[in-house]
């Protein structure tokens, strides 16, 4: 999934990747938000294609996502290694929390205070069923009264067991065990 993210207010689209444990721009991207200077970089990344690649180095820069600002390393890689713009990795995901919904990827800061919602069902009691459909006058008094003055009771149980009583002592169902191995071999040489 793709993400919109401002950094230099130049405005990236950003493949979020959970599995990348760093946040990757290729060279181009970097050009085009004016070349931070970049530091050099001692790490190797794989999982780009089938390649083990060295990034050209890494600079520390905010950028925004949905107005929340992320601070974290960038590794620049060459354009050859990566077809996105960038990659947002876990090292920035890790700084919010986000979630993946029918319209995309949202994300919250750790910080924000979280509103939670909780669905109720408002039943009016007061609200007398639709009769219209009943033609006949009387009848339709007849039903409205049942249904206004209906009062549930509680339902009553009884003390009934019931008893399965089988014709013989071979059981029903038997789970299966696995036999030790010297029933096994006995078994097997009855066969």
């Amino acid at each position: 999934m793709h993400l919109d993210i401002s950094i230099a207010d130049v405005k990236i689209s950003a493949l979020v990747d959970t599995g990348s444990q760093k946040t990757i721009f290729r060279e181009s991207t970097h050009k085009r938000i004016g070349s931070p200077s970049l530091q050099t970089s001692d790490i190797t990344l794989t999982g780009l294609g089938t390649q083990v690649v060295h990034p050209i180095g890494y600079f520390n820069h905010p950028f925004k996502i949905d107005n929340t600002i992320f601070q974290t390393d960038v590794y620049v890689v060459n354009n050859a290694f990566l077809s996105f713009d960038a990659i947002i990795g876990q090292d920035s995901l890790q700084q919010a929390e986000f979630s993946i919904g029918k319209n995309g990827i949202s994300l919250i800061t750790n910080h924000e205070e979280q509103n939670f919602f909780v669905n109720f069902n408002v039943l009016d009691q007061n609200i007398s069923p639709d009769l219209t459909h009943i033609s006949n006058d009387a009848i339709m008094i007849q039903v409205s009264e049942l249904t206004t003055s209906y009062k549930p009771l509680k339902t009553k149980s009884t003390d009934l067991k019931m008893t399965i009583v089988l014709s013989d002592d071979i059981p029903v169902i038997e789970r299966p065990r696995r036999l030790p191995k010297v029933e096994q071999q006995i078994v097997d040489k009855k066969n």
